[in-house]
């Protein structure tokens, strides 16, 4: 069709809005550029991108006619990105997030949540930053009716980051696994658990389930120039023979995560009304930021 007459450089993409309905092919543009955005912004939020870029020239086609437009402000400034990389996994995320189910209210939230997101990894400002991060939690928590600021934001991200505490820790382990074994260790070792299709799920069963002995110990000598790797396995498997004791772990790290909330409430407190930095300002941007991605 009349794409070819949209020239751009091979790092780019041209990304195509469909069935636009508008009173002009200015208007319509404008009406692209607000889909694009939403888009843009939740997959900046998602995948914690400081900076997506595109240019502002648009094209409108309308059957045999074609239309150079410069929308009124670029959607953000020039950078060399391809997103062609990631954009059917930003999709599946994205969609997961807004199905027809979800009501226009959560839409809302979600929205002020990933802007609240943008900003704090934007702002080179640390203050501004972690202000913005700790905004989410307050209008993550905002619909507790029970309890004070402070509680009800405790007790919204503790009930979070719990639920999925040691599926984020096989996870992590995994990701490791998959970067530091060669092809041929790493399909060894998948092909050895064949009752689920998920690699990260074979690989916990590797180091938890006894009947996995053998290949833990293959692994463990695979692993042998990444001592850490193989501490760690170790630490799971054993904390994976007894029940009370992961339990145990759990609340001890709740209670770590308590204690995280509460300094950084007092982080808060002394930027807005005293106007003073504290002097963790750096480590605590970086845990509410975990938080806040959980």
């Amino acid at each position: 069709g009349n794409f070819h007459k949209l020239k751009h450089d091979s790092k780019y993409v041209v990304i195509s809005i469909d069935d636009v309905v508008d009173i002009d092919e200015f208007n319509a543009v404008e009406s692209a550029k607000v889909s694009i955005d939403f888009y843009i912004m939740m997959y900046m939020a998602l995948d914690n991108k400081k900076r997506i870029e595109l240019y502002k020239t648009a094209m409108a086609i309308e059957g045999d006619n074609a239309s150079f437009i410069s929308t009124q402000k670029p959607l953000y400034s020039i950078e060399k990105y391809d997103l062609t990389q990631a954009v059917e996994i930003v999709k599946e995320r994205i969609f997961s997030l807004i199905s027809p189910t979800v009501s226009k209210d959560t839409l809302l939230v979600l929205t002020k949540i990933f802007e609240k997101h943008n900003y704090a990894i934007s702002d080179i400002n640390l203050d501004n930053g972690f202000l913005n991060f700790w905004s989410i939690f307050e209008i993550f928590s905002s619909n507790i009716s029970e309890g004070g600021k402070i509680s009800k934001i405790r007790n919204s991200v503790l009930v979070i980051i719990s639920n999925n505490y040691y599926k984020r820790i096989f996870t992590d382990l995994f990701k490791n696994l998959k970067t530091v074994l060669s092809k041929d260790d790493y399909l060894y070792f998948t092909s050895k658990v064949t009752n689920t299709d998920n690699d990260a799920i074979k690989f916990a069963q590797i180091v938890l389930l006894e009947q996995y002995s053998e290949e833990r110990q293959k692994l463990n000598s695979a692993l042998i120039k990444n001592p850490k790797l193989r501490s760690r396995i170790y630490l799971l498997n054993d904390l994976g023979s007894n029940v009370k004791r992961m339990y145990s772990t759990l609340n001890k790290y709740k209670d770590r995560v308590s204690w995280h909330i509460a300094r950084m409430y007092r982080c808060r407190n002394l930027i807005i009304h005293s106007g003073e930095k504290d002097s963790f300002i750096n480590p605590l941007t970086g845990h509410i930021h975990s938080y806040v991605d959980i």
